[in-house]
């Protein structure tokens, strides 16, 4: 966790190219932004003649991520907004998500350390990194924070701030047997992680439920469960409806009178054909009014595309119906002509 503190304060102190807005400057102006570590605050240079901006860490007040749809990009937003001792709001743009999501990632940390009183600064003897964890006293001065309730000793420092970190990438993968998909993600300085999704976890409930688990668990920002949570669920849907619809399809086909006729035959080996016939039609139909109550359950929850599906399948369960009569009415014309043949002495 230091070394991936140690990468996003890095990143910041870098100056990183931007577009910045603000309250007070309405008007879009080419800068670049970077964290001055003695000083405890962020710097805004101008490439035109315009004074430096400074933006105290201790004033932050919230950090919010922001994607702009732009022809056929994005402008990836930064907003900052500061509390009533600055109270301006700030926006910068950058050229790259990852560049934004990074320090989205590391202006987190800071503004967390700095709320917990952590956070390293001018006259501080702690480093930059040092500065974004909790510091034990040295030298073997203490204070009364650092004295245990009924006791002399010195407390343990207190377990570092977790960074959470901004998801850049997403892609659906081949999933293992017994999962129903596997998502995997890129996290902000390219580390991957997968989440899979198992076979009987397609409901709603169930969905988020793994989600925000995944999203907690590795310590990603909360703003991302949202978005995470609709890409699996749109993945699952659309996995489920495939599935169900190609299992349905051929669950309608086998409905054909002939097939049904040829099977009970094999089954039977002999018997009056007129009499299967009159089963087997008994049979489609029953099956096939089954099946027409079972379409809007197995795909009606399935997305967008499920109604249409749903339509879709619902108008080849009518057709299989009257393929059946009419293949009944052949065997019917088919069976008189036999007769009369038979009846005639021929």
């Amino acid at each position: 966790m230091a070394d991936h503190r140690a990468l996003l304060l890095e990143h910041l102190t870098r100056k990183t190219q931007v577009g910045y807005r603000s309250s007070e400057q309405i008007s879009r102006e080419d800068a670049f932004v970077s964290y001055v570590e003695n000083q405890r605050r962020i710097q805004v240079e101008f490439r035109a003649q315009l004074e430096p901006v400074f933006i105290d860490i201790r004033h932050i007040d919230n950090i919010r991520q922001k994607d702009y749809p732009e022809a056929d990009t994005f402008r990836w937003v930064l907003a900052i907004n500061l509390n009533p001792a600055d109270s301006r709001n700030i926006m910068l743009q950058f050229t790259a998500r990852e560049v934004r999501d990074t320090w989205v990632a590391g202006l987190r940390a800071l503004v967390d350390a700095s709320r917990s009183g952590n956070l390293g600064g001018s006259g501080s003897s702690s480093s930059g990194v040092g500065g974004l964890a909790p510091q034990m006293s040295r030298g073997g001065a203490s204070s009364s924070s650092n004295h245990l309730k009924g006791g002399g000793g010195i407390q343990p420092p207190l377990p570092p701030p977790v960074t959470q970190r901004a998801i850049t990438d997403v892609a659906l993968r081949e999933p293992r047997p017994g999962f129903l998909a596997r998502v995997e993600l890129t996290l902000g300085l390219r580390e991957l992680l997968a989440l899979e999704v198992p076979e009987g976890c397609e409901s709603a409930e169930r969905l988020s439920r793994l989600v925000q688990g995944f999203v907690d668990k590795n310590s990603i920002m909360p703003e991302e469960s949202t978005s995470l949570y609709r890409f699996v669920r749109n993945a699952v849907q659309r996995i489920v409806l495939e599935r169900e619809t190609e299992a349905l399809v051929e669950e309608i086909g086998c409905q054909h009178l002939d097939v049904l006729m040829r099977d009970r035959l094999a089954a039977s080996g002999k018997g009056d054909i007129q009499e299967i016939r009159k089963e087997a039609m008994r049979e489609a139909e029953y099956n096939l009014r089954v099946l027409a109550e079972e379409v809007p359950r197995r795909i009606g929850q399935c997305g967008t595309g499920a109604a249409i599906v749903s339509m879709i399948l619902q108008r080849n369960i009518e057709k299989m119906k009257l393929i059946n009569d009419m293949t009944a009415k052949a065997y019917e014309a088919e069976s008189e002509v036999v007769n009369k043949v038979t009846e005639s002495g021929w």
